[in-house]
């Protein structure tokens, strides 16, 4: 470098010189020029190294509040396996070097698990049973996760959780730079300190435009302003909106996204299960451009840092496959055929399996009916488009479920269309029918909880409330004698099992104790079974009189491998369980570096 001339440099070579020390900030140099002239060089010398000072000092205080860009250069992928069970939800840190998932671990709890970028293996996360949407603050230190209905966080060098807050049914949050944590619960979002404390209400679902849920909120570069994800009563009507903290209003963004991101100038988001990115101006909140897809197949856990690094899942849905156990774990063997399997019943009879299979072509799902002594299956439905949570009737005429915009009945031997038994504002599902086919007991999502409904199935079919309260309850069992009715609640901040009379007023039992889903009913109404937060089918005994109840010690029988659900045999001998059919490798999370570059492509 020419010694005398510094100057003729442009500016952005000087803050590349001054940031790395080739150009020190004062410069002491031998000067052979006559005295009258000897203080201008060195006066000009002096004020240059101090501009270098004050560029350098600003350029770094920029670095900070600015995310560090990865370097230009070619796309790069790689994926992880996740131990056992695959991953759920997952987070890449705003940095770009560590990544967060959700998997089961040894015993079948799902845990958090961290990958460093530059590391071969995951490790789990002490204290973080049952965890569920991750997300990161925003120097990257710590994480913040669902679990046991309360908001949590934990430093990711090492030490147990700390919780924060109540957060039943918490469906994702974003960290502010003012140490704030904006997370969605209950269906509405809400605020509370990093250090924890009371939690504020920041916004409700809107009824009115058939809003159900709001999810996934995630703070733009402002602080101010975010992103939220509106779940609509059909899925069609699912958006993303721009949201703030100072007012309710909300700014619509996308029509028919699931979910969205912003990083680095663009907004990403999935629609249909494709994964695109559209340019977005976080000053004007606004979008630019087209969207441009970067992948396909995406399901729903995807996540971007600031810096150019992206994660997702991608494939089918996983298929899973029906397969009957004894009470001891051990597999009788298949039922049916491997598929995209959603909610399924045995008949009062044992002869056939009502299940929901998802239609890839048409979009929706539909009945079908599996012959379990022939081996056939048969359609049973083609329209509603969704048809979901069968149940059956107690003489094995009718299969009721839940569809568009509502319950409905099918019959199990014909080709009669369905019948419609009442519309729903919102979402619901179909729980169990009463032994005398009286009643149908179903779940009814509402704006901020759900709850527990009969609809009478004769006269005017005006339903009444069996449980009702400020917390989600669902999954309501009905016993064979009509007397009791078992259902989940999360009123204690997790889920748990509880069992009350029916109709209510008679008394209310805890059955689960450390947790517990999906409870179902011996035949003969003196067992009661349910899934450990581990994943394993627990019996309880039951007995009592007539408005009093006893229940037995919760004991484990054996693991479920597969989701928590199943379905039990009259007698109480055999189990309908839904287990994966899927290799472990399509569900591997996918890691893209200099994602940006990907849009080149396309």
């Amino acid at each position: 470098m020419d010694e005398a001339s510094p100057e003729g440099l442009c500016p952005a070579c000087l803050l590349k010189l001054g940031l790395s020390g080739a150009i020190p900030p004062f410069v002491e140099e031998p000067v052979k020029v006559a005295a009258p002239r000897k203080r201008k060089p060195l006066l000009k010398w002096a004020a240059l190294g101090f501009g270098l000072i004050t560029v350098a000092v600003l350029a770094v205080a920029m670095l900070v509040r600015t995310p560090i860009r990865t370097p230009e250069g070619p796309v790069v992928r790689f994926t992880i396996v996740a131990p056992d069970s695959g991953a759920g939800d997952l987070a890449i840190s705003p940095d770009g070097t560590r990544l967060v998932y959700t998997a089961s671990g040894e015993g079948g709890q799902r845990l958090l698990w961290i990958r460093r970028m530059d590391a071969v293996e995951s490790t789990s996360m002490q204290g973080t049973a049952g965890a569920a949407a991750p997300f990161w603050s925003p120097d990257s230190r710590y994480v913040a996760f669902f679990a046991q209905g309360k908001l949590k966080s934990v430093p990711v060098t090492g030490g147990g959780p700390t919780s924060l807050c109540d957060a039943p049914n918490g469906r994702g949050g974003s960290w502010d730079h003012e140490g704030g944590i904006l997370f969605a619960s209950m269906g509405g979002l809400k605020r509370v300190p990093s250090t924890g404390g009371t939690a504020s209400v920041i916004a409700t679902p809107d009824p009115s435009h058939a809003e159900v849920a709001l999810r996934n909120p995630s703070f733009l570069p402002d602080g101010l302003h975010f992103l939220v994800s509106s779940i609509g009563a059909q899925r069609d009507k699912s958006a993303v909106y721009v949201g703030a903290l100072d007012r309710q209003d909300r700014t619509l963004l996308i029509r028919g996204a699931e979910a969205a991101v912003y990083s680095d100038g663009f907004v990403l988001f999935l629609r249909d299960r494709t994964l695109l990115a559209q340019p977005f101006d976080p000053a004007k909140l606004e979008l630019l451009g087209e969207p441009r897809p970067i992948a396909d197949g995406v399901r729903a856990a995807f996540s971007a840092s600031s810096n150019g690094v992206l994660a997702y899942r991608n494939g089918d849905d996983p298929k899973m496959q029906l397969a009957w156990f004894d009470r001891q774990g051990k597999m009788l063997g298949p039922v049916g055929e491997p598929a995209e399997l959603g909610g399924f019943a045995p008949s009062p009879d044992g002869s056939t399996v009502a299940v929901a299979r998802r239609n890839s072509e048409e979009g929706g799902s539909s009945l079908w009916l599996l012959d379990l002594a022939r081996g056939t299956n048969m359609r049973l439905t083609f329209a509603p488009l969704r048809a979901d949570s069968p149940g059956w009737s107690p003489d094995g005429r009718r299969i009721a479920f839940e569809g568009e915009n509502g319950l409905y009945q099918v019959a199990s031997n014909s080709a009669a269309p369905p019948e419609l038994l009442l519309k729903l504002p919102g979402r619901g599902s179909v729980d169990s029918w009463s032994s005398d086919g009286k009643f149908l007991f179903y779940t009814e999502a509402g704006p901020k909880t759900s709850s527990l409904r009969a609809l009478p199935l004769s006269d005017d079919r005006k339903p009444t409330p069996v449980v009702e309260s400020a917390f989600n309850v669902r999954r309501g069992r009905i016993s064979p004698d009509s007397r009791w009715i078992a259902y989940v609640s999360d009123e204690t901040g997790r889920d748990e099992i509880y069992v009350q009379t029916f109709p209510a007023g008679g008394g209310k039992w805890l059955v689960s104790g450390n947790g517990g889903t999906h409870p179902e009913w011996r035949g003969d109404g003196r067992e009661l079974f349910f899934a450990s937060p581990e994943r394993m089918i627990m019996s309880v005994t039951i007995a009592g009189g007539a408005n009093a109840m006893e229940a037995g010690i919760a004991h484990p029988l054996f693991r479920i491998p597969g989701p928590a659900t199943f379905a039990v045999t009259r007698d109480g001998l055999r189990f309908l369980v839904k287990i994966p059919a899927t290799d472990p490798e399509s569900e591997a999370i996918h890691v893209v570096l200099n994602w940006r570059a990907e849009l080149q492509r396309h």
